[in-house]
């Protein structure tokens, strides 16, 4: 009966945040919000590729250049050298937009997380009291230390996206993770108290990963996933600040 009532509870947790993250996300205060970080990281991505690029460029092309006179196989050798180094461009420019990407939304979700929050703190639980001890240098810090994480763990994972099938699913391990601890890093800290932070991890630590888990999705789905970041936030904050409304 207990683990009957438990996921009752979980699942109208889930409902609710689905509901209520809805509707403040389609006001124009989100809305807003939601088009800032990706016309940062658009941005910032036009004005670097260029110059990154052809840098790139400069140092490999002498290493790949064949003489197309030499004869038959050499120029035809040099057309797929050709072929392949006009792939790869284009595979590191995927992976220089999806990693610039991240690394502004998760940055710029330091400074709009707090803005987020309170918006549907005020909104929603005004009675709740909000328990954050830290500020916005402890934050800067930690969202730094997550994305060197997931940047070693991204970069060590390469060699492995290439196996058929399985690559696919590796390749989101770093993405999940960076996901998950940007999450718990701007809205479990401004929410709780260190000791609270430790008591729900503890406690509901299935249920949580679960809800992440399933909101992480969300940023999977085409167009969707462009104002992805600050649905998955409203979700999260509205899940645990209903945690947080329960009686212990």
């Amino acid at each position: 009966m207990g683990t009957l009532s438990s996921a009752k509870n979980n699942y109208t947790l889930i409902q609710n945040s689905f509901t209520r993250a809805f509707r403040d996300a389609i006001t124009g205060k989100m809305i807003l919000l939601s088009i800032l970080p990706f016309l940062v990281g658009g941005l910032i991505c036009f004005l670097s590729y260029d110059y990154l690029f052809s840098k790139i460029n400069e140092l490999i092309t002498p290493y790949l250049s064949i003489d197309a006179n030499a004869g038959f196989f050499a120029s035809i050798l040099a057309k797929v050298i050709s072929f392949f180094s006009i792939f790869l461009e284009w595979v590191g420019m995927v992976i220089y937009f999806i990693i610039s990407s991240l690394s502004v939304q998760v940055l710029l979700s330091v400074f709009y997380a707090p803005i987020i929050i309170a918006f549907v703190h005020k909104k929603h639980y005004p009675s709740i009291q909000l328990e954050s001890a830290d500020n916005l240098l402890s934050s800067l810090l930690g969202t730094l230390k997550s994305l060197l994480i997931f940047f070693i763990l991204f970069f060590c994972c390469i060699p492995l996206y290439f196996i058929p099938v399985i690559g696919i699913f590796i390749f989101f391990i770093p993405l999940f993770y960076l996901f998950t601890a940007s999450m718990k890093l701007d809205i479990l800290n401004a929410v709780y108290s260190q000791q609270g932070r430790e008591q729900i991890l503890q406690s509901h630590k299935k249920d949580i990963y679960f809800f992440l888990f399933l909101i992480y999705f969300i940023s999977l789905i085409p167009i969707l996933n462009l104002i992805a970041t600050i649905f998955q936030i409203l979700l999260f904050t509205h899940f645990m600040l209903q945690h947080k409304q329960q009686p212990s």
